[in-house]
């Protein structure tokens, strides 16, 4: 038994080849079907939006669908754990929200394979998928894993 767990171990794992004509856009949630929040939405209103549609994060958008940040569970979990009164309901998304310049995007035209080593050397579950400035979708971690199912004819 040693002896076949050391040959698993010393063995390479064979690296996974992707097309790299797949694109985000391919991939994506389209924008029209993403669960998305505004910058001045109550934070509390937003966390149940969260919770409700199962989401771990989602994008902050203007009227016009301009991307402005990002929504997270892991920013109201940091929220709440530095605010005090935790019943008034005067904290806006837009006080907690990761903003535009911290978040990671990729463009509609980036591919599968760049978006999979963004998510693999960093700790992003999921990309905004941009065009021209503006939100087109976005890209997850399970989209990437779809593609590749897709490829090995899964």
């Amino acid at each position: 038994h040693y002896f076949q767990l050391y040959k698993v171990l010393i063995h390479p794992i064979p690296k996974i080849t992707m097309n790299d004509s797949f694109k985000a856009e391919d991939f994506m949630t389209n924008f029209r079907s993403l669960v998305t929040v505004k910058p001045d939405m109550d934070v509390l209103d937003a966390m149940y939006l969260l919770l409700s549609k199962k989401r771990s994060g989602i994008p902050v958008v203007e009227r016009d669908g301009t991307l402005v940040g990002t929504f997270s569970e892991k920013d109201c979990i940091k929220f709440f754990l530095k605010t005090e009164d935790h019943s008034k309901k005067s904290n806006l998304v837009s006080d907690i929200m990761k903003n535009r310049d911290e978040v990671v995007t990729v463009e509609v035209s980036t591919s599968i394979v760049e978006c999979s080593e963004i998510f693999a050397k960093g700790p992003y579950l999921r990309l905004p998928v941009m065009k021209d400035n503006k939100l087109m979708g976005q890209l997850s971690r399970s989209d990437v894993l779809r593609c590749i199912c897709q490829q090995k004819g899964l």
